[in-house]
């Protein structure tokens, strides 16, 4: 919590998500008072996500108190010496994609990591039990409590089981560990590695292979992957669906069986034959959106960021980003009003008007989305015309390196 600005409403953020910690420190930085609320009893208490992509061409980390470190030192390469670099590999033996470069700034953080350094200069969590009766008062509360957001449900007077649509992706993901050693495997990471720094996609009609770095040990000599295989499925979202009960066994034999009977090229799936039944995750998943165009805001103070405002599946790599946008745009608005001294009902105007542009922004995305995966072409030909895009740019043709990669070995026993 911070010192409130002479004229400015105490701000109360629910969820201590990427949104809600992002709207905390631009408030801070710009000495809005406010109190964060997150129903985890620690940053620890539950698995924040696998690592997610940040385009840094806004400049918002200008916008950041300066005890904050550079959102660069949250990397999920470091200790490597590698720019962050996703890649789509679309049928046709073309490799295009997006890396960190002076024109296109961007850089794929690993979330524990990225918590951490937004968690600078405030108390970690508050956690507010407001079902046994206790309450917080503010003049604005702001939402930033995720896909499954209890403050969109007040605001709509409409449960999420009405309001989200679940997307017709079967998925089946799992993680590995592969450490640079004398083995096979140690020979495989150099390969894995280079495919992209930081994770791609292949593509192939109907199915989607994706591979991703979540990070890497800090002695540089191990890399943990995280990958999914998405199949367009009518039923993904059906009560007897298979994959709610399949074993680890099943779900494997069924990526070794997708993998060569569409004819991914073999080295985009070669991470899954150096796995096992046990690097597959058990629990089932499936991803929900809802394109959410009005959001009522009159006569209330009520806002919605994020993806509580526009819940938007990963497939595009941009959830995070437009949510940060959300927070830094919410942010300057309330230090405009408290530097030009607006009464009420002008605020109250703005922030409406805020609130409309944050929902038909994010409509928007959400759609494009949904579109990168279930479009004709996948994610290198999407839908409604759009340009393949991820992290916010659009993707280019990028030859593999042959730059050394930093891989440390590991300590012989």
């Amino acid at each position: 919590m911070s010192s409130a600005a002479p004229g400015m409403p105490h701000v109360l953020i629910i969820g201590a998500g990427i949104g809600g910690l992002f709207l905390a420190q631009f408030l801070r930085k710009q000495g809005v008072s406010f109190d964060i609320f997150e129903r985890d009893a620690s940053p620890d208490a539950r698995f924040p996500g696998w690592a997610i992509g940040l385009n840094m061409l806004d400049g918002f980390e200008s916008h950041m108190p300066d005890d904050v470190p550079p959102l660069r030192t949250a990397n999920h390469l470091l200790p490597l010496d590698l720019p962050s670099q996703f890649i789509m590999y679309p049928p046709g033996g073309m490799r295009l994609g997006i890396e960190d470069t002076p024109t296109t700034p961007c850089v794929r953080v690993n979330r524990k990591r990225l918590r951490s350094l937004l968690l600078t200069g405030f108390s970690p969590t508050v956690t507010a039990h407001f079902d046994d009766g206790t309450s917080a008062t503010g003049g604005l509360l702001v939402g930033a409590d995720g896909t499954w957001s209890k403050t969109r449900e007040h605001v709509l007077s409409c449960s999420n089981r009405e309001t989200l649509k679940a997307v017709p992706i079967a998925m089946i993901s799992g993680e590995t560990m592969l450490c640079n050693d004398e083995s096979d495997k140690g020979s495989f990471l150099d390969k894995q590695l280079r495919l992209a720094y930081s994770g791609y996609v292949a593509v192939r009609p109907g199915h989607t292979f994706f591979c991703g770095v979540d990070r890497v040990s800090p002695e540089g000599n191990a890399v943990s992957f995280y990958w999914f295989l998405y199949t367009k499925d009518e039923t993904a979202a059906a009560a007897d669906h298979w994959l709610r009960t399949a074993t680890k066994e099943e779900k494997y034999a069924q990526v070794l069986k997708v993998a060569e009977s569409v004819q991914f090229e073999p080295r985009h799936t070669e991470i899954l034959r150096q796995s096992t039944p046990d690097n597959v995750n058990e629990a089932f998943s499936l991803y929900y959106d809802a394109i959410l165009e009005t959001l009522p805001v009159q006569g209330r103070r009520i806002l919605l960021i994020g993806d509580a405002a526009h819940p938007t599946t990963p497939f595009r790599g941009e959830g995070a980003i437009v949510a940060i946008n959300d927070a830094l745009q919410l942010s300057k608005l309330l230090a405009e009003a408290a530097s030009s001294g607006l009464d009420n009902a002008a605020l109250q105007s703005r922030l409406e008007q805020f609130q409309d542009e944050v929902t038909k922004r994010g409509a928007a995305v959400v759609q494009m989305s949904r579109d990168a995966v279930l479009g004709p072409g996948g994610p290198a030909n999407p839908a409604n015309n759009q340009k393949p895009r991820g992290w916010g740019f659009e993707i280019r043709p990028i030859a593999e390196s042959t730059r050394p990669l930093g891989l440390s070995k590991v300590a012989a026993q």
